[in-house]
């Protein structure tokens, strides 16, 4: 897959694998990235990758993932700063079930 030039999302970006999706791509010279987390630490993440790879636009967003407006103000932002986004990497650590898959509570599938 081609990245080079086209603009992305990673969510979970303030630790492990997010940072560490983050700061790949952004070595990998994506155009711009959207780093998203809960935590503020992504501010300071941004930055941190900013420094090693000036080249790459860096964009830190605040806020919960699982919340709609949030992820739609997180599109509209980046396409609007960095272009139309291309590529997406949920990491974030997402624990709750209802969120991530839907089970069975008889079968537990």
């Amino acid at each position: 897959m081609k990245i080079q030039g086209s603009c992305g999302v990673v969510t979970g970006a303030a630790s492990g694998i997010g940072e560490a999706v983050s700061t790949a791509l952004a070595g990998r010279v994506v155009k711009g990235l959207a780093l998203v987390d809960r935590s503020d630490r992504v501010v300071e993440v941004a930055e941190s990758i900013r420094k090693q790879y000036t080249n790459t636009q860096l964009i830190p967003f605040n806020g919960d993932v699982c919340d709609a407006g949030f992820r739609q103000d997180v599109f509209e932002q980046s396409e609007k700063q960095i272009g139309k986004v291309r590529l997406c990497v949920p990491a974030a650590g997402l624990t709750r079930d209802r969120l991530a898959v839907k089970i069975n509570k008889e079968t537990g599938k």
